[in-house]
């Protein structure tokens, strides 16, 4: 398992699309200071928001996660 890579993802959409913490929270209805949290992985988005996420940053759950392709494949 990687380290979970939510912040960096979080971080770079909102640099590239010009986005404040407020404007990005507001996609999922959180305040600005909680985007700062979770961009200083100092804590995670709810669990329930992990889909919504990842169709924003345009990744699977499983790469906002840290988990690489084989990895969560069990044989």
């Amino acid at each position: 398992m990687n380290r979970i890579c939510i912040a960096d993802k979080i971080l770079a959409h909102r640099e590239r699309n010009g986005m404040t913490q407020g404007q990005f929270g507001a996609l999922f209805g959180v305040t600005a200071q909680a985007v700062s949290k979770w961009e200083r992985t100092l804590c995670y988005p709810d669990i329930t928001i992990l889909a919504q996420l990842s169709e924003v940053l345009e990744c699977s759950i499983g790469e906002l996660l840290g988990v690489r392709e084989n990895e969560g494949s069990h044989k």
